[in-house]
């Protein structure tokens, strides 16, 4: 997971922006398994695969915030959009996930858009975040050898479960 940024200017192919500027979308580098560690259910469409590598075309999910929000008469799988991240180039839908409350719970879901972290050598990413799915968590030192045997000298911080980032997000309410 890369948590590419706050947001940037949408266009959708064959539509014109009203006022003359783009409504902002999130955005957010995974691979395929990302989904399925989440648990985050697919709601139309298909996730990242193999196939969709560097040599592959441009593709992305939408969440369902951005579908209603870019689409509202459901013609998002199969749509062509573009960012200014992606320059010229237009970005094919291929699926729909559930929204996330990644700001809170209070927070309404952004329109969010996923693209394929295969596809983004141009982009030059330099800070990631790691989920491993699963029952057993390794410890920190292991982890930090198996990134390092992946990428030499790639920083490895704040290990810690899931379910205790959850646990801690919900701090302030467990608290009152």
């Amino acid at each position: 997971l890369l948590n590419a940024g706050p947001g940037a200017g949408l266009r959708v192919e064959g539509r014109s922006q009203p006022d003359g500027s783009p409504p902002n979308i999130h955005w957010t580098l995974v691979d395929g398994g990302y989904f399925d560690a989440l648990e985050l259910d697919l709601r139309a469409g298909r996730v990242f695969g193999e196939s969709d590598g560097n040599d592959a075309p441009s593709v992305a999910v939408l969440n369902e915030t951005a579908a209603r929000m870019h689409f509202p008469g459901g013609e998002a799988i199969g749509a062509r959009i573009r960012t200014g991240l992606d320059g010229e180039d237009w970005v094919r839908i291929i699926g729909i996930v559930a929204d996330t409350r990644d700001r809170g719970l209070d927070a309404p879901a952004p329109p969010r858009m996923y693209r394929p972290l295969a596809q983004t050598t141009r982009w030059n990413p330099d800070a990631a975040q790691l989920i491993l799915a699963g029952s057993a968590i390794p410890r920190p030192d292991a982890l930090r050898l198996a990134v390092n045997a992946v990428e030499p000298g790639a920083p490895v911080t704040g290990v810690e479960p899931l379910e205790q980032l959850v646990r801690r997000s919900f701090g302030d309410r467990r608290l009152l």
